[in-house]
C-alpha cells in the first residue's frame, strides 16, 4: 500500500504539544489543520501559527490525523476521529499512557479501515526542534506498513525508536534500547538513528 503525507489535521491543535506539532509540521511544507475545543481559539491559534482551523472536511481529506489530547480523553477520541476519516489515511495520538489507546486504535482500524500508529515523544514542547529528538513509534496489530511509513516520514527528523508489539511499555522499550540488554525473546538492532525492537 502507498502512503502519501500532505495535509495534516492535529485534534488538540490548541494545546502546547499540539501547537509544537503543528509549527513543525508547517516548517517541512505539509498542509496543517488544527482543532480544539473552542472555535475562537481555534481560529486565533491557527492564525498565530499560520495554519488552518479544521472542519469536518479537513479530516475526510487528510493523511495524517495526530490526536494531542488529554489521556482520559483520547480512547473516545480515536473512534471519533476515525469515523470521519478516509479508509487508508492514517491516525496516530501521543497520549504517555498507551494501554487503552492501543487499544482503541486498533478497534478504530477494523471497523473503519484507517491505518493505526501510536507514538510516543521522548521531549516535550521546549524542544527547539524536531531536529535530533527521539520518539517511539508503536505499529498496532496489522497496520506495520504504516507505522513504516511514518517512521520513515520522520527520519530524517527524529531518531526514531521502532518497536514491533501490540502493546508494549514504551519506557521499557526505551530502557532495554539504551542500555543495549538483549533478554530471552527480544533481540535489539542498532542501525542508524533507528532502533527495531523484535519480538519473537
Amino acid at each position: 500500500m502507498r502512503f502519501s503525507l500532505k495535509k495534516v489535521v492535529i485534534i488538540g491543535g490548541t494545546g502546547r504539544m499540539g501547537q509544537w506539532f503543528a509549527k513543525q509540521f508547517r516548517r517541512l511544507g505539509l498542509e496543517v489543520y488544527i482543532a480544539g475545543r473552542s472555535l475562537e481559539k481555534t481560529s486565533l491559534t491557527a492564525k498565530k501559527l499560520k495554519v488552518k482551523a479544521a472542519n469536518s472536511e479537513s479530516l475526510k481529506k487528510a493523511n495524517l490525523v495526530l490526536l494531542s489530547t488529554p489521556i482520559n480523553e483520547t480512547p473516545k477520541l480515536i473512534m471519533e476521529t476515525a469515523s470521519q476519516m478516509a479508509e487508508n489515511s492514517i491516525l496516530t495520538e501521543i497520549a504517555s499512557v498507551k494501554m487503552e489507546a492501543v487499544k482503541a486504535l486498533e478497534e478504530a482500524a477494523e471497523k473503519f479501515g484507517v491505518k493505526t500508529v501510536s507514538l510516543h515523544p521522548l521531549f516535550g514542547p521546549g524542544a527547539p526542534s524536531l531536529k535530533g529528538q527521539k520518539i517511539v513509534v508503536i505499529p498496532v496489530k496489522k497496520n506495520l506498513e504504516a507505522a513504516k511509513f511514518l517512521s520513515d516520514f520522520l527520519i530524517g527528523c527524529f531518531a526514531v525508536f521502532l518497536i514491533f508489539s501490540l502493546i508494549f511499555s514504551p519506557i521499557y522499550g526505551v530502557f532495554l534500547a539504551t542500555t543495549g540488554k538483549t533478554l530471552e525473546g527480544i533481540t535489539i538492532i542498532i542501525n542508524s538513528s533507528v532502533i527495531w525492537v523484535f519480538f519473537y
